[in-house]
């Protein structure tokens, strides 16, 4: 119970903590100028945001109209990436540590002042600060979508308040800068407009053709193609996905499924006990959860919780029954015991990326990673390493230098046994079809393919980088078994 009651008391005071010392840190960041050097607020998230990074460059050097030469086997067509929203991505991509401290905290400070003029108080706009959802969702491994995240709340108070102008003109935002909360949020509006009789939900199909906006990029012959190879993303044709979610399966019910059906079923009763008219917002939520979680992936798991964390506070507020045990509910539902309350901080990923430039060199021809091939499992793609392969594929894509495989090259290619590496013959059929000059092992396995015609030329000890750079255990991290060491050959 002791040992409880201090792990309850450590979650309330650090999140908050390392939040506000998290933003004071932005600051500095901000009249340095150096945003784009900080890309993330924990380790494993700065160098996962190097992915959008990375689609930001090809962007760039290739427009969306483009058929980049350096990502997706070399042939990738970036009208593929229709769902990227211009603005938010690209203004995300340009500091993703100030972009998420700042409008998270736009979302605290919006709660405060919807609670005081509503309520004259700050019970309930305190939950976001003592919530471990909102700190893990909302801020730590938030992306892009937190300009749309930023919207949500007050287009649903101004849409509960009959506020139409303001909520027409949010509303049309939302769809332009964020498109898959839009298509999360966006079904709130048609309950609501069912259950009190107007026409809204009207209104909010005409906003839906904006989430494609960017199929104007399509040449007419691929738009089937192009939004086929998301569905199987998703995994809606699981006969003929190349690649099958192991999780996406109701046999697979893990302490965080538990959780969720807690969270939600606390959060209904809360609204239920106020008197809410709006239990059906959480309820419909929760389905959509469950079935982004078990039967068809749709968006990341922070985006649903995000919106549910924002949708459930807000709701709450706007009920003015502001009462000590609906604020204990709340505060349960809200809160995850099992989380890992990860200390967030700007990270600069500078020095990694040049450790890394100087192990990989200045050649320009195809470079190689041998990992094993997956078996058509999505959760054993890139051996466990998957965020290991953003950062050389960051360097990659600036240096106009081709990587294989890289994540876009999963589902760009026909079929996946074009470039994974399980024996000799594999290595060497890969090697002649991308004309490689340079091969990284990245496991012992790939080690004992590369014999006397390969001549090692560099290593990278992952652990020990990780751990000087970040003081974290990397195994610990991606929940590995090995020391990850790549090795650097060249073809003799």
């Amino acid at each position: 119970m002791l040992k409880f009651l201090k792990r309850l008391l450590i979650s309330l005071s650090l999140p908050n903590f390392y939040y506000f010392l998290a933003i004071a840190e932005s600051l500095k960041i901000i009249f340095k100028g150096n945003f784009s050097n900080y890309t993330g607020l924990t380790p494993l998230n700065a160098l996962n945001n190097l992915f959008y990074i990375v689609q930001n460059l090809n962007l760039k050097k290739f427009s969306r109209k483009g058929v980049s030469s350096v990502i997706g086997g070399g042939n990738y067509k970036l009208s593929n990436w229709w769902h990227i929203p211009n603005f938010s991505h690209y203004l995300f991509t340009l500091s993703p540590v100030v972009s998420v401290l700042w409008g998270s905290l736009f979302i605290v400070i919006w709660f405060f002042y919807i609670d005081i003029s509503v309520n004259e108080g700050i019970l309930y706009s305190i939950l976001p600060l003592l919530s471990t959802i909102f700190y893990t969702n909302v801020i730590r491994n938030q992306n892009y979508n937190i300009f749309g995240l930023i919207i949500i709340s007050p287009i649903l108070y101004f849409l509960i308040n009959n506020d139409t102008i303001l909520f027409v003109l949010s509303s049309i935002l939302l769809p332009i800068i964020s498109p898959t909360v839009f298509i999360i949020f966006s079904p709130i509006v048609f309950f609501y407009s069912l259950f009190s009789f107007n026409f809204l939900f009207f209104f909010y199909c005409t906003l839906i053709p904006l989430i494609f906006i960017n199929i104007l990029y399509f040449k007419k012959d691929s738009i089937a193609s192009e939004f086929l190879w998301m569905l199987n993303a998703m995994g809606l044709f699981k006969s003929k996905s190349k690649l099958h979610r192991e999780q996406l399966s109701f046999k697979k019910i893990n302490l965080g499924d538990v959780y969720y059906l807690f969270s939600y079923f606390v959060a209904i009763y809360c609204l239920n006990y106020i008197q809410s008219s709006y239990t059906y917002f959480c309820i419909y939520i929760f389905i959509i959860h469950i079935i982004n979680r078990k039967l068809l992936k749709f968006s990341d798991d922070e985006n649903i919780s995000s919106v549910f964390c924002i949708t459930f506070i807000t709701l709450l507020i706007v009920s003015k029954s502001a009462s000590i045990f609906s604020f204990i509910l709340a505060f349960i539902a809200l809160y995850n015991p099992i989380i890992n309350l990860q200390k967030i901080s700007p990270i600069n990923t500078c020095n990694i990326i040049s450790k890394l430039e100087n192990f990989i060199g200045n050649n320009k021809k195809p470079l190689l990673l041998c990992f094993s091939n997956p078996k058509n499992i999505y959760e054993k793609v890139f051996d466990g390493q998957r965020i290991l392969v953003e950062p050389i594929s960051y360097i990659c894509s600036r240096n106009y230098r081709l990587l294989i495989p890289d994540w876009w090259a999963v589902f760009n290619q026909s079929n996946l046994n074009n470039f994974w590496v399980d024996n000799k013959h594999d290595l060497m059929k890969v090697i002649r079809d991308f004309n490689i000059s340079e091969v990284i092992s990245t496991s012992i396995k790939t080690d004992q393919f590369l014999n006397d015609s390969f001549i090692q030329t560099g290593s990278l000890n992952w652990n020990n980088i990780y751990l000087n750079e970040f003081g974290a255990d990397l195994r610990l991290d991606l929940d590995l078994k090995n020391l990850v060491i790549w090795k650097k050959y060249k073809i003799e």
